[in-house]
């Protein structure tokens, strides 16, 4: 499958579903397993170059894939191990491993998991289920004069994405490390205005060091430098660091 490389406003949801019911599985684990579900949801926009016309949402089905994957728990505190397993299965739905939304899927899947090896609570269950949604609008850009327009606009935009990366410009490395401030997260009047990470809607934890930039918006250190590699532009303001 094609990199989905033309979607915008990509999210990513990590949870826990609520009130599962343990299954029997036969024959049974030696140990504790987490059973990772990762749904991939894209309402498509058809464009049509030649008149430069969009339709609405609403008139296409939406794209729906979903990759399930169990494996030992204590797998999670193997870093290497965990993101070769959870990089695979985004590969597979056509996650561009290069992508920002790639990154940040591992990233709160590595969490969670994380928080649920260290929960002793839920060791009663010998399979944990741990579900991601990722969901986003898939812009296709059709001709007229085309055959099969899903598959050629999957072409040409994983083409696209290969030469101009979306049209983004990364920022200067120089400027990453110099024009980032790190700010320390703390209670009650902190030095951290922003609740969360924009990025990853992940709170920031007091205590913990993030990153400012020089219009003063804050991310998760590992969030705006993997961001800024992509694009040099702040991802609330668009303030652009030297390219």
């Amino acid at each position: 499958m094609a990199s989905f490389c033309h979607c915008e406003g990509f999210y990513v949801q990590v949870f826990q579903p609520p009130n599962i019911v343990p299954e029997p599985h036969v024959p049974t684990p030696l140990f504790v397993q987490l059973e990772v579900t990762i749904i991939l949801e894209l309402s498509r926009i058809l464009h049509y170059c030649s008149i430069d016309y969009f339709t609405d949402s609403s008139d296409t089905e939406p794209f729906l894939a979903q990759e399930i994957l169990r494996f030992d728990l204590h797998v999670v505190k193997d870093r290497q191990r965990v993101t070769e397993i959870l990089g695979s299965m985004l590969t597979r739905l056509g996650i561009n491993p290069y992508s920002l939304v790639f990154n940040v899927a591992i990233g709160k899947l590595i969490k969670h998991g994380l928080r649920l090896s260290n929960c002793t609570s839920s060791m009663g269950r010998i399979v944990l289920p741990l579900h991601a949604k990722l969901w986003g609008t898939l812009v296709e850009h059709v001709n007229h004069d085309q055959g099969d327009p899903i598959t050629t606009a999957f072409a040409e935009s994983a083409l696209e994405f290969e030469t101009s990366n979306c049209g983004m410009l990364p920022a200067k490395e120089s400027s990453i490390k110099k024009m980032l401030k790190r700010v320390r997260v703390e209670g009650g009047e902190s030095a951290v205005k922003d609740q969360d990470c924009k990025i990853c809607s992940e709170e920031f934890e007091v205590g913990s060091v993030a990153s400012e930039m020089p219009c003063f918006h804050t991310f998760h250190e590992d969030c705006i430098e993997t961001w800024l590699k992509q694009s040099n532009c702040c991802p609330i303001c668009r303030f652009e660091l030297p390219t």
